[in-house]
């Protein structure tokens, strides 16, 4: 099982996974998790990790649109 795919399925049961630095916390009901799960889990870390955490590029990027408006020379326009 992919790491995208097994991330679909916890999700699916309601576990929920959280990177938090070097650790994945994983909350999730009891009983849901079976060993194999688990096992998976430890497996895919890393790339769970990597996956889940957001990079500091994109985790202080302003995604709003910035321009400068200014009247047209066209009257009753504004040209952006």
């Amino acid at each position: 099982m992919n790491v995208l795919a097994l991330y679909d399925d916890m999700k699916k049961r309601g576990v929920h996974l959280e990177a938090n630095g070097d650790n994945l916390m994983v909350d999730a009901p009891a009983g849901v998790l079976s060993e194999e799960d688990r096992a998976a889990l430890v497996e895919a870390k890393p790339l769970l990790l990597k996956m889940l955490t957001p990079r500091a590029a994109e985790a202080h990027k302003d995604h709003r649109r910035r321009f400068d408006a200014k009247p047209s020379r066209y009257l009753g326009y504004t040209s952006l």
